[in-house]
C-alpha cells in the first residue's frame, strides 16, 4: 500500500488527537496527567508538520530541475522563471516562524538540498544570475544556507 506524505501527516495528526483524548480521559478518570502521553502527542504533531513541509520542498526542487532541463533543450519560455519562483517559495517556507520551531535535522538537510539545487540551476546562467533582483534572492538563499550550517554545527 502506498501513502503520500500528506496522508501520513494526516494519520499522525489523527494519532495525536487520539493521544489527546486518552490524556483527557485519564485526567477525568484518575486526575492523572501522564507526561509521556503529552510528549508522544507533541512528537506526533511535530512529525506531521515535518511531513507536510517535506512534500513542498521536494516538489520545489523537482520544479527547478525541470526548468533546467527545459533550458538545456532550448525550449521557448525557459528563462528560469519557474526556478526563481521555486527558490522564492523555498525561502518563504523557511522564513515562516512556525516552520523554524519544528525543523528537524532531516528537514534542515532537505532545505539545504532544495536551496543549493535551485541556486545552482539559477547560477548556471550568468545572464539571469547577475541581475540585481537575482543577486538579492541568491544572497538571501546563501544566508539561509549559512544559518542551516550553523544550526548543524550547534546540534
Amino acid at each position: 500500500m502506498f501513502f503520500s506524505l500528506l496522508q501520513v501527516a494526516g494519520i499522525l495528526v489523527h494519532l495525536a488527537r487520539l493521544t489527546l483524548l486518552k490524556i483527557t480521559r485519564d485526567i477525568k478518570l484518575n486526575n492523572d496527567l501522564s507526561p509521556s502521553h503529552l510528549v508522544k502527542a507533541k512528537q506526533l504533531v511535530n512529525d506531521s508538520i515535518r511531513y507536510c513541509l517535506l512534500a513542498p520542498l521536494q516538489a520545489l526542487e523537482v520544479l527547478g530541475l525541470l526548468e533546467a532541463v527545459r533550458k538545456r533543450k532550448q525550449e521557448p519560455g525557459s528563462d528560469y522563471e519557474q526556478a526563481e519562483q521555486a527558490l522564492r517559495k523555498c525561502i518563504s517556507l523557511y522564513n515562516e516562524p512556525r516552520t523554524r520551531s519544528v525543523v528537524s535535522k532531516y528537514l534542515r538537510q532537505q532545505y539545504a538540498r532544495c536551496l543549493s539545487s535551485l541556486m545552482l540551476i539559477i547560477q548556471h546562467d550568468p545572464d539571469i544570475s547577475n541581475t540585481p533582483r537575482m543577486q538579492d534572492l541568491l544572497g538571501e538563499a546563501q544566508q539561509i544556507m549559512k544559518e542551516l550550517g550553523e544550526e548543524k554545527n550547534m546540534k
